[in-house]
């Protein structure tokens, strides 16, 4: 009898020991999965920082490329105020250079200015007159290859006189301080 009681007594410890076990493996799965959804949660928080960033990057790019648009598109726009400032001078250089040439005794009809070549008609009351104008177009830092295309005489019977009608063509010439000058700009 000893023994069974014994036995009984292993037996019962046994089932113990296998509940005490079965309680701790328990506790720590437990344990271990509190600790994973803890860490699920914390993760989610990262993510959806993460999200929130890269949805403020994104924004913040897409701001930076407008930006990055207007300023292209501001630095065109200075480009040609710039060109535009530096030919302001260089027209009138170029049509007080003409005016400058004309003789007494002739006068211009028309000066049409295509971007390096002058085109000019007028009237003298002389044929010399438009040798001398054309001489005088020559003798300026402005202009080269002056040439006549066209000299006509124009008779005026009611004023008894007839009158020479000239057009002529010369090549702009980039002097300093037109096409070459830069605007100083701070």
């Amino acid at each position: 009898m000893i023994r069974i009681n014994l036995t009984r007594r292993r037996h019962i410890q046994k089932i113990k020991r296998a509940r005490n076990q079965a309680l701790f493996t328990s506790l720590l799965l437990g344990l271990f999965v509190l600790t994973l959804s803890v860490h699920n949660t914390s993760l989610g928080a990262r993510v959806e920082k993460i999200k929130a960033a890269a949805a403020e990057q994104k924004k913040s790019s897409s701001q930076l490329f407008k930006i990055k648009k207007k300023m292209t598109l501001l630095k065109k726009k200075e480009a040609v105020i710039i060109d535009l400032v530096n030919a302001r001078g260089s027209q009138i250089r170029v049509l007080d250079a003409i005016a400058r040439s004309v003789p007494k005794k002739a006068w211009l009809i028309q000066v049409q200015i295509n971007e390096d070549i002058v085109s000019i008609r007028g009237k003298a009351m002389e044929s010399s007159d438009a040798a001398i104008f054309m001489s005088r177009l020559k003798q300026t830092a402005l202009f080269s290859d002056v040439h006549l295309k066209r000299l006509t005489q124009e008779a005026r019977p009611e004023k008894q006189l007839t009158l020479s009608v000239f057009e002529l063509t010369c090549r702009r010439v980039a002097a300093s301080g037109s096409k070459n000058e830069k605007m100083d700009h701070a």
